[in-house]
């Protein structure tokens, strides 16, 4: 979704509850598949609603997230469209994937609730030391 004023933007920001999933920078970059392997293990999406459909009750421990990305729009068959990357393991059977969905801004509330499960169990795995730095 392109915003086309300020006023958008500032309605957008207002309905996300809080600080923007879009536009968030992480300190380094995350390698999309595995370097070693020589092959990349990435399924695409289309929208946000088909990957839901079919990962939304993704069960936390099997399929851990560990980083998401939130690419700028660019021209998708003919749409602008932003690139939304999530990096799982899947810890049972070592796998690295990657999926990759085509969202829109109107989408991030959804993405933040299907985020926030994925968010307490690696605050879960990283005890005592996530209760430390994380405030309730």
């Amino acid at each position: 979704m392109k915003v086309d004023s300020q006023e958008d933007e500032n309605r957008w920001r207002e309905s996300a509850g809080s600080a923007s999933l879009r536009g968030h920078g992480h300190p380094y970059h995350c390698n999309v598949g595995c370097y070693y392997a020589g092959s990349t293990s990435v399924t695409e999406w289309f929208s946000w609603k088909s990957f839901s459909e079919e990962m939304g009750d993704a069960n936390v421990d099997l399929n851990l997230v560990f980083r998401w990305d939130w690419a700028p729009a660019g021209e998708y068959y003919g749409l602008a469209a932003q690139q939304r990357n999530r990096s799982m393991m899947h810890q049972r059977k070592g796998q690295f994937h990657v999926h990759t969905i085509y969202v829109d801004n109107v989408d991030e509330p959804a993405i933040r609730a299907w985020l926030e499960p994925h968010w307490k169990r690696l605050q879960e795995m990283w005890m005592p030391i996530s209760a430390s730095l994380v405030q309730p």
